[in-house]
């Protein structure tokens, strides 16, 4: 993990490990997050290419920003792959954000990893694209509904709101 500190202030940045497509991945996620930039690179030189068999003057990393979320792309090549066990959350307002986040971020996904509102990108990584009113029902004190939206959620792909409160009214 990349550390920056700064005058007593501790800067997280998150790491993601790709073959050779960290350019490519950092222009695709500033394209769909507002508010996002590409911050700078760094190139691999001749004098370690025996140590990391990368062609010199390939991008080594790329660090962005997504709406304030530092990230550094790396790539490190092929001995290491993006799993479900890590996940980025978007938390959505309203189903007009789900549908776009959902769109943006699946665009040439693996539909087989597309269940609950989980995906994975093009790239391998995987996102949660979440309503806002999702995580309200879930956290109710009426632990029947509740339970009712997590069912239904469950039977989701991209997840809609108007099924997931008809299913915590129970009118489904």
């Amino acid at each position: 993990m990349s550390l920056s500190i700064h005058t007593g202030n501790l800067t997280l940045t998150t790491v993601l490990w790709f073959h050779s497509q960290a350019q490519e991945a950092a222009n695709f996620y500033i394209s769909i997050f507002p508010n996002s930039k590409i911050l700078r690179s760094q190139r691999y030189s001749e004098a370690s290419k025996e140590i990391h068999g990368q062609e010199p003057g390939s991008i080594l990393f790329v660090e962005f920003e997504l709406d304030g979320h530092r990230f550094s792309g790396l790539n490190g090549g092929p001995h290491v792959n993006f799993n479900h066990a890590v996940s980025f959350m978007v938390d959505c307002a309203d189903q007009k954000e789900v549908d776009y986040y959902w769109g943006k971020l699946t665009e040439g996904g693996d539909v087989r990893k597309q269940e609950c509102g989980w995906l994975a990108d093009k790239f391998g990584v995987s996102w949660q694209v979440v309503p806002k009113r999702l995580k309200e029902m879930l956290i109710s004190e009426d632990v029947a509904a509740a339970g009712r939206a997590l069912m239904a959620m469950m039977t989701m792909k991209k997840l809609d709101i108007k099924g997931l409160e008809k299913a915590f009214k129970g009118e489904e």
